[in-house]
């Protein structure tokens, strides 16, 4: 199940003109609709740097079992293209041994993926994200697309995603009916299926993710948000 959580801080995320400087935000994270934790992130803009913190603490039954918290933190740059990260790290405070890094230097372009027992570098895509700063990406590109590529580092590995517009959608959040571009991946057999909502009112930034896996259904759903 903790594997569940910390695939729902993978996926997706508004306009340059119109990014804000702060973005503070928590969602709910349920399991086969059931609740089993939290995720608070902020993001912050300071000049042409960025940064983004984001913490997933179990709740309910499971806080008993899992006591730790799942950490990710993103840094970079903002170009005209966006959201360019230049380090990422994951780290799991009850299993340190499973702490990855991507390390990325535009120069050369590479990507260095650094866990436990490796270290990798492999060429770096025009563009690439990494699983938490390609959440916030959308502040930085015009939204609406039909089709959106993606680049993304999971500390891993580098992995290319699609994700095809399903259509606008009203979605019921805590904060309010959301209007949202809703997004679905094309995931080949066996692998797991990814939805997005995207809040078209809140910088596109996501007020829900569902992913489907092996039969199980992992959701996070919006739960608060606070933008300067």
């Amino acid at each position: 199940m903790t594997r569940y959580i910390a695939l729902l801080l993978t996926l997706i995320a508004v306009p340059a003109f119109a990014a804000p400087r702060q973005v503070e935000i928590d969602y709910v994270l349920s399991h086969n609709g059931l609740e089993v934790g939290s995720v608070h992130e902020t993001y912050t803009r300071n000049g042409n740097n960025y940064r983004i913190d984001s913490q997933t603490r179990a709740t309910g039954p499971l806080a008993v079992l899992f006591k730790g918290q799942l950490e990710s933190v993103s840094e970079g740059k903002i170009t005209a293209h966006g959201l360019r990260p230049t380090k990422f790290e994951q780290t799991r405070s009850d299993a340190p041994q499973k702490n990855i890094s991507s390390s990325f230097d535009w120069k050369t372009r590479k990507v260095t993926h650094t866990s436990k027992d490796r270290s990798e570098a492999v060429a770096l895509p025009a563009d690439a994200q990494d699983r938490l700063s390609v959440l916030y990406q959308f502040m930085f590109v015009k939204p609406g697309a039909k089709k959106l590529d993606f680049d993304v580092s999971t500390g891993h590995s580098l992995s290319h995603e699609v994700y095809t517009l399903v259509g606008a959608e009203t979605l019921a959040t805590p904060v309010g009916a959301l209007k949202t571009l809703h997004y679905r991946n094309q995931p080949e057999k066996g692998e797991k299926q990814i939805e997005v909502w995207l809040a078209r009112d809140k910088h596109y930034l996501p007020a829900q993710v569902r992913i489907v896996d092996d039969g199980a259904t992992a959701l996070q759903t919006l739960h608060q948000i606070k933008i300067e």
